[in-house]
């Protein structure tokens, strides 16, 4: 894979709409079922087909009886022409064999058994419709379950995007490897679930112990007004968890059933897992903690849900989002003929010339510039164009935009007792409105008049111009219900145009959606599975009554939405298992939990993939760039700060002493490096220095960076003699500095050879490391070399290498300014000691210790709160973690402009729910009274009680409370003002509360109005957030200094990583001098062995799916005595002997263990045995 072109040659593969294997050779004699208007009368009744099945449900006949008809029609029509197709292809390729020895036989062919499987479903399908037509078989029978694999036939209708073209064999490398690490993940995935299931089990078991009144004997004679309010678990032995209230005792409701209990538990091992599932998706999770810490133990609940948190929804989700990306990066890579490069200039130029692009630069920076750009194409004279181009037209424009954004944000609805209609809180900002909706109108036309029409609208944002005021205009026309209504989105869309008053802004805004093929793609997938898992599900499960969630189409692609965003999925799939056959449950579980998984784990991920591709350079631009840095790596800073480079303006004054004994009666001290390189020399190489002091010698500096035309020598001071000062001292500093340098050099590269850290600090110095690089090579970057044996890829080590060599310069230079300068990096040196400053600053800390300070200064007690940051000195103590907090910290700019685009998403959205949904949610709170007026007195209100489906008694109402009744907005929002509403939109962002939103707004408005909230979830929620993630992980690539790599270069750095981990299993040698050892040996090391041993570990493991304590369940049944006491009579024959049988065969299990355990000690010696680290784990 890595530059291996050659292997990649063949032909091409390409895949169309009409099989992958119909000839494309122009010479190749075409069938009348490949032209293009067979291929689009194709797709056209593949859509066709599928609108027909979305269509064909019991609700949707009973409110629009003609559809029973029209899709009969559409269904025969389909399948007359899917049958002529089929049969056209059979005679043409033949059926097991081909005719012509070209193609491929029929089937044989996949994409011709796909149109096969669809064309006899279809049939299928219209054959029950005829039984259905004749009253043979019931409307609304579960038969309907045979037309779900129709949905499927949309893969024909979006098959002929599919097109591209590559050798086979790398496309069924790239799928091999993808599947491959998404196998090796998901059995990653299953081992935790599979875990936590088992600990689940022998945990909690059953958490089914509800407090009930002390009057119910038996569990099927539990009511609703028989529990506590709210309904609580309860432990009904001594020790930890909840304890029912006087009057009440602990009951288990087993025998209710799972329908009218609930689903959730722990009580075996499947529904352990199908738990454990649901709570890893982070929904609801908190509900079942707090049951199973009220049924068993806390610490229980606690230890085992965080952990499980950490590992399965948060660990395991990010591994995915790592896999995902790096399996998109590399078909990307390979794909790049099918996805258009980000940045490429269109080769179209030449069919269009206008919009010709070529680069112009100076010696700032270099942009791209439309060649005609400038050029005068509209009626308007020259100042006119000036005056347009203006950067004064520019910002007054933005001043208009903005003050309409503030006129249109100012809108708020008031609930007032005289009951004011909607137009009376909008009447000024409709005159206003109308003003700038005339501006706009004469800016459209005054740009049009300067580049006339064909040269304005060449341009998409001109495009976008013109568009809005179209709309806007129409909306301000004096129709009754049209100012405010749903056209009113393109008044609101007009604060988009600011994101151009921010150049950065629009620079990051293009990087992210300017590529759209990507992103569009995606989002295009999306909608293509919501499609066709929601055709799905409804015909599976639109028989079953008193279910909406399946009923209709657009009822079920909102429950399918819904799942998606992991937003009460669980009460979806609840209520339709409760509805379902008993023997089903478990199939509508695993269906579910597939869809969720898909969804939650790949799909997200590969929002996350594409986003934070599009923020990465292409490959091309990466290498560029690596040239671009490899050439600028000779120019890394080595200048102090300027804070710094201020000392180096003082006169040095190193503190010095007078020795008054000779250098022999005592040690030397330590003498500074900046004294020590006064007495450099600068001179010929074989000069002989015939001048010493006391003895003293000279040597020539030898090492190779000495031969570039400076010539040093180091005096040296001998030990008997005073020090004295130099003759001759440095005229030339900046030739020491050249050759200090390249003495550095020079001492690198003769140092590297491999290892990923090069420096290691010890005692306050640097030492190199002789392991800098993995294959032992490294090229001379600063050195005269040939420049052609250079390699293609920059070594981002070596480059690492040398800042850290500039920082040691700098670092040196700081040493010498700090001994010459006593006040150097102190910046209160020039605050005294007794000054008013430090007394300030002394009484603000010792405030606490003061009794009369603390009641008085309360300014001084919010000074004190800083205190709380303290913690924060962790990041200092710990390296790693400072590390990373640097990180994010470097891309805050990247953060601040996802920001935002949030702000401006949630703005745009929340001034148009003001104009849709203002003053339309309030209503009584009992929900009998319909008018306002009539909303005073009080009424009894239902309490909830819990989730289990019990009936109250029938002599009883349900519990509730008499409350007084408030005409008032429902839930906890509302759109009368764009502050509430944004607070509300905000509170969506995070997936929490939309479905809520989502059921008033379609309660109150109808169906129609829901693509607001479905339209705001996906945008924000699934684009917007995942932008965070992108941002952060562009960052942290980058500053870790593998932004620049291609994917080639990762991988093969990955591969050297994986090379460094992998270690050779520490196995013994077979031994030779016992023949028993030997023996042993053979049969430990045996395969048939290790499969007995491995069926023994899944034995073992299978018996924890049962719990063993089951007395730690509540009765179901009791008896009560004459005073009203419990008697419980518990039966323990059953339980007994079930866990006499799990501890025999535990027990004879944990034989074999230890068996096993002593013949490997044989085989190994005990020495031999303990050196393994696996050996440790079985043996503990």
């Amino acid at each position: 894979m890595l530059g291996r072109k050659q292997s990649c040659s063949g032909d091409p593969t390409t895949i169309a709409d009409y099989g992958a294997d119909d000839p494309l050779n122009e010479g190749s004699e075409i069938l009348w079922t490949n032209t293009r208007l067979a291929r689009l009368i194709f797709r056209t009744l593949s859509l066709v087909s599928l609108v027909s099945v979305s269509l064909n449900t019991p609700k949707t006949f009973h409110n629009y009886p003609f559809l029973f008809h029209v899709t009969y029609a559409a269904d025969l029509s389909c399948v007359f022409v899917f049958t002529i197709e089929m049969v056209t292809k059979i005679q043409s390729r033949g059926f097991f064999s081909s005719s012509s020895g070209r193609d491929k036989p029929y089937i044989k062919s996949r994409w011709c058994q796909f149109d096969a499987m669809m064309l006899f479903f279809i049939l299928l399908s219209v054959i029950l419709q005829s039984f259905e037509m004749f009253s043979l078989v019931p409307r609304y029978s579960p038969l309907s379950m045979l037309r779900a694999p129709r949905p499927l036939i949309m893969i024909r209708f979006i098959r002929v995007f599919l097109k591209f073209s590559m050798p086979k064999a790398r496309v069924n490398q790239i799928f091999k490897r993808s599947s491959h690490q998404i196998y090796n993940v998901t059995i990653f995935f299953l081992f935790f679930m599979s875990l936590y299931g088992l600990l689940g089990v022998q945990f909690f078991g059953e958490i089914n112990n509800h407090c009930v009144r002390n009057t119910i004997t038996r569990a099927e004679d539990v009511t609703l007004n028989d529990l506590t309010i709210p309904d609580s678990y309860c432990n009904p032995h001594d020790g930890s968890g909840h304890k029912c209230p006087k009057g009440f005792h602990c009951m288990k409701l087993s025998p209710l059933g799972k329908v009218k209990t609930g689903f959730t538990g722990f009580g075996e091992f499947a529904t352990s897992v199908f738990t454990v599932y649901q709570a890893a998706s982070q929904e609801g999770w908190v509900y079942i903690m707090y049951r199973a810490g009220d049924a068993a133990q806390n610490w229980k609940a606690a230890f085992y849900f965080t952990t499980m948190i950490f590992f399965l929804a948060w660990m395991v989700k990010n591994v995915f989002i790592a896999v995902i990306t790096e399996t998109f990066n590399e078909i990307r890579v390979q794909f790049q003929e099918t996805w258009s490069d980000r940045e490429r200039i269109s080769s179209s130029s030449s069919q269009d010339p206008r919009r010709q692009q070529v680069l112009e630069g100076d010696q700032k920076a270099w942009k791209l510039v439309t060649v005609q750009e400038n050029t005068h194409e509209g009626y308007a004279p020259e100042i006119f164009l000036k005056i347009l181009r203006s950067p004064a037209y520019h910002i007054f424009v933005m001043l208009i935009t903005l003050a309409n954004a503030v006129v249109t944000a100012s809108i708020s609805f008031q609930h007032t007792r005289d009951q004011r209609p909607r137009e009376h809180f909008f009447a000024k900002q409709k005159l206003l409105e109308f003003g700038f909706t005339l501006f706009y109108d004469l800016e459209v036309l005054f740009k049009v008049f300067c580049f006339s029409f064909k040269g304005y609208i060449q341009r998409t944002i001109h495009k976008f111009e013109f568009l809005l005021a179209i709309c806007t205009t129409i909306h301000m026309l004096p129709i009754k219900g049209l100012f405010l209504s749903w056209i009113s989105i393109f008044q609101v869309l007009r604060v988009m145009r600011l994101i151009k008053a921010s150049p950065m802004l629009e620079d990051f805004v293009y990087k992210i959606f300017g590529p759209g093929r990507k992103l569009g793609s995606l989002i295009i997938f999306t909608m293509c599975l919501l499609v066709i898992t929601s055709s799905m599900s409804m015909q599976l499960f639109c028989f079953l009554p008193n279910l909406d969630k399946f009923e209709t189409f657009p009822f079920a692609f909102m429950s399918m939405f819904q799942i998606l965003t992991q937003e009460a999925w669980p009460e979806v799939m609840s209520k339709t298992m409760e509805r379902v056959n008993p023997r089903l449950t478990f199939v509508v579980a695993i269906y579910f939990i597939l869809y969720h998984l898909f969804v939650t784990l790949i799909v997200m991920s590969l929002f996350v993939a594409v986003i934070l591709d599009n923020l990465e350079l292409d490959e091309e631009s990466k290498k560029v760039k690596q040239l671009k840095v490899r050439e600028e790596s000779s120019d890394i800073k080595e200048d102090l700060p300027l804070r710094l480079k201020v000392f180096e303006k003082f006169p040095e004054r190193p503190l010095m002493t007078r020795l008054h004994r000779i250098p022999s009666d005592f040690a030397t001290p330590k003498v500074r490096d900046s004294f020590v390189s006064k007495f450099v020399y600068e001179g010929d190489e074989n000069q002989e220095d015939g001048e010493e002091d006391g003895g003293s010698t000279t040597e020539p500096l030898s090492h190779p960076g000495a031969g570039d035309g400076t010539h040093l020598r180091y005096r040296k001071i001998g030990n008997t003699s005073l020090i004295s000062s130099p003759t001759r001292k440095i005229q030339k500093s900046s030739s020491i500095k050249k050759s200090s340098i390249s003495n550095i050099l020079w001492s690198v590269r003769r140092s590297i050879r491999g290892g990923s850290q090069l420096f290691h600090k010890r005692g306050g110095t640097y030492r190199l490391n002789e392991n800098v690089k993995e294959n032992g090579f490294v090229p001379g970057l600063n050195s005269v070399v040939n420049t052609s044996a250079r390699p293609q890829n920059m070594d981002i080590k070596l480059l690492h290498a040398k800042k850290q060599q500039a920082e040691m310069r700098r670092n040196q230079k700081e040493e010498d300014l700090r001994e010459n300068h006593p006040y150097f990096d102190r910046p209160l040196f020039a605050v005294p000691r007794e000054s008013t400053f430090r007394k300030v600053c002394q009484a603000i800390v010792n405030a606490r210790y003061d009794g009369k300070l603390q009641k008085e200064a309360i300014g001084t007690q919010l000074l004190m709160i800083l205190r709380c940051f303290r913690p924060l000195r962790i990041f200092i103590l710990v390296p790693h973690m400072r590390k990373v907090v640097c990180e994010l910290c470097r891309g805050f700019k990247e953060i601040v402009l996802v920001g935002v685009l949030l702000i401006v998403l949630i703005f745009v959205f929340a001034n148009y729910g003001v104009h849709l949904f203002g003053m339309k949610f309030a209503a009584c709170n009992d929900a009998s009274i319909k008018e306002r007026s009539k909303c005073v007195g009080i009424f009894r209100a239902n309490v909830f009680v819990t989730k289990m489906n019990i009936e109250p008694r029938p002599d009883f109402p349900r519990p509730g409370l008499v409350v007084p009744r408030v005409w008032m907005n429902p839930r906890r929002f509302n759109f009368d003002n764009i502050g509430t509403s944004m607070l509300a939109l905000f509170e969506v962002l995070s997936f929490k509360g939309w479905v809520d939103l989502r059921d008033v707004i379609i309660a109150k408005m109808g169906p129609a109005y829901a693509i607001y909230i479905h339209m705001y979830v996906f945008l924000g929620s699934m684009i917007g957030l995942t932008l965070f993630v992108g941002v952060v992980i562009a960052n942290y690539r980058e500053n870790k200094g593998t932004a620049l790599l291609t994917v080639d270069q990762m991988r093969w750095s990955d591969l050297k990583k994986r090379l460094k981990i992998a270690q050779p299993l520490h196995v013994p040698p077979k031994p030779e001098n016992s023949r028993f050892q030997a023996f042993i040996y053979d049969i430990i090391q045996h395969l048939y062995f290790k499969r007995f041993i491995a069926i023994l570990v899944l034995t073992n493991s299978f018996l924890l799916c049962v719990k063993w304590k089951e007395e730690d369940d509540a009765p179901d049944r009791i008896n009560l005595a004459p005073n009203g006491t419990v008697i419980p009579e518990l039966d323990d024959t059953n339980k007994t002997t079930l866990r006499d049988r799990l501890s025999t065969a535990s027990s004879a299990l944990t034989i074999c263990f230890v068996i096993e355990v002593f013949m490997k000690m044989i085989a190994f010696t005990p020495y031999g045995y303990w050196q393994s680290r696996r050996n440790r784990g079985d043996l503990l």
